[in-house]
């Protein structure tokens, strides 16, 4: 999802599903939250899903939001980028021709990924170094797969390179390589993925301009690539063709950075969430997107001011946004397109909180946050995306906004009550999780079983530790169970509900 600065069976033979989440780190931790009502907007050949919730990622000038395991993009579409089979801009979203069963999606500058849940990963858009792994250079206006790639966790797209984590934690980029960003101790090309040297336990990655960053289980954070800005954090300005460990800064580790929960990366600067919920961050500032209060480049670890309780950190060129266990957002950097959200064009060189809408109070109530170029995203809890900045905002114009818009005719607002249908046997479906974020020392969460049966929910933290299991038989149709929250912390979760071998999972914030 980084960028530069210069810039589911049917008679068609597709079978279309609705899929819930998974971690997707397009740098960062990137979660769908899945409710399942019929769909609200059009649906057409790839239609027929629902639509609520929302991955977001932005590239240099298009965007894409997964809804319920389908894909919907907008913005600049030259290469194909959108994957709708044209090359024609579209302002207002349209559906990629990709089957509903897409668990996370990330956007590289020109082109995009998405992750099926077959844990196999598909590309479209511009191909010129590679950058797909079909093993070809030729654009696509349409998904392809990536050549022999299975059994991934995680995607991630850079300027002309790609990154994926196998099951396995090892990790494996394709693409355009002259600065070793392919971390197998070359700088040769390649078309197809090949795996980075030395690395193992990996859980998450991102990719940046010639650069790319990977999240140890750890919590240790490892780099490779360029580094002319200082952005592989080990104390130098050294390009380094495998992986070095990113030294620990101001930041109070003993010698490397430690406890990171959640990476992003833009251009070349470099944001780590740590699991006390400040963020970290290094390489180029031109912008003030490092949010230290200045402007100067830093080759290790420095804090961003006046930040806690953060869950995740999203990157666009020059600037920076938080989301915080309040579910408000925050913005930090350049500003010149209004992409702080904060009503004004003003840099800000340490974070300010992004307005509502039309600039009344502030933003709340937010599950998710992306970025593209020169743009960001916010996804609430009741479904609807919010979008401000530059272009690419899908509210059918080309006019940059200051404030958060709303994008046209895609993932509607949750209806006052959820009537589930069923196209098939054995359909299940997290419909909700109450109140999210919690502050009362439980939860609700809501289902819905044709067959119900046995009911297994787990939580697990950040990092994928198992905190919470708990196993009910519940009748079919909707049901409403409780489920204790007394004895987690402060901080992000994911609450996987398992029925008949489906699986289902949604982030859950805890505040105490």
């Amino acid at each position: 999802m980084k960028k530069k600065s210069t810039k589911k069976s049917t008679s068609d033979g597709v079978r279309y599903s609705s899929e819930s989440s998974d971690l997707s780190p397009t740098g960062g931790i990137r979660i769908l939250i899945a409710f399942f009502f019929p769909l609200l907007v059009g649906g057409g050949l790839w239609g027929g899903a629902s639509c609520f919730a929302q991955t977001l990622a932005g590239g240099q000038a298009h965007s894409i939001a997964l809804c319920s395991g389908c894909v919907w993009t907008w913005g600049n579409n030259f290469y194909g980028q959108l994957g709708n089979n044209s090359a024609t801009d579209r302002y207002a979203p349209v559906q990629a021709m990709i089957s509903c069963d897409v668990k996370s999606v990330s956007a590289g500058d020109d082109h995009s990924i998405a992750l099926k849940t077959d844990e196999t990963v598909w590309t479209w858009g511009l191909n010129d170094r590679g950058q797909l792994g079909d093993g070809t250079t030729a654009n696509k206006k349409i998904p392809v797969q990536v050549s022999g790639l299975t059994g991934v966790l995680a995607i991630a797209g850079g300027w002309n390179h790609s990154i994926a984590v196998k099951t396995d934690g090892s990790v494996w980029p394709w693409g355009w390589n002259t600065n070793g960003q392919l971390g197998d101790g070359t700088t040769t090309q390649s078309l197809t993925p090949v795996q980075v040297s030395g690395l193992a336990g990996i859980t998450a990655v991102g990719a940046g301009g010639g650069f790319s960053v990977a999240l140890k289980n750890d919590g240790t954070v490892w780099t490779w690539g360029y580094n002319g800005d200082g952005n592989l954090g080990d104390g130098t300005a050294t390009q380094h063709l495998t992986p070095v460990q990113v030294l620990a800064g101001a930041s109070g580790c003993a010698t490397y950075l430690c406890d990171i929960i959640a990476i992003d990366v833009m251009d070349r600067s470099v944001f780590a969430v740590r699991n006390d919920g400040t963020v970290w961050a290094w390489g180029w500032n031109g912008n003030g997107q490092l949010g230290d209060g200045t402007t100067i480049t830093k080759l290790t670890p420095v804090q961003v001011s006046g930040l806690a309780g953060i869950t995740a950190v999203s990157a666009g060129s020059g600037f920076s946004v938080a989301l915080k266990n309040d579910s408000t957002v925050w913005a930090w950097g350049g500003n010149i397109y209004g992409q702080l959200g904060d009503g004004t064009t003003t840099q800000q060189l340490t974070p300010v909180q992004v307005v509502g809408t039309g600039g009344v109070g502030f933003l709340t109530g937010i599950t998710d946050i992306g970025t593209g170029m020169y743009h960001a995203y916010a996804g609430k809890s009741d479904g609807t995306l919010w979008a401000w900045g530059a272009s690419a905002l899908g509210n059918n114009t080309a006019t940059a906004s200051s404030t958060p818009v709303q994008p046209i005719g895609l993932c509607p607002a949750i209806p006052t009550a959820v009537e589930p249908f069923f196209r098939e046997a054995g359909i299940f479906e997290l419909i909700s999780i109450y109140p999210n974020p919690s502050t009362e020392g439980s939860i609700q969460y809501t289902v819905a079983s044709e067959e119900g049966g046995e009911v297994s929910v787990k939580v697990y933290d950040i990092i994928g530790r198992k905190v919470l299991s708990n196993t009910e038989t519940l009748e079919g149709g909707v049901v409403t169970k409780k489920l204790s929250t007394a004895g987690l912390s402060s901080g992000s979760y994911l609450l996987q509900v398992t029925n008949n071998n489906l699986e289902k999972t949604q982030k859950q914030f805890v505040i105490r």
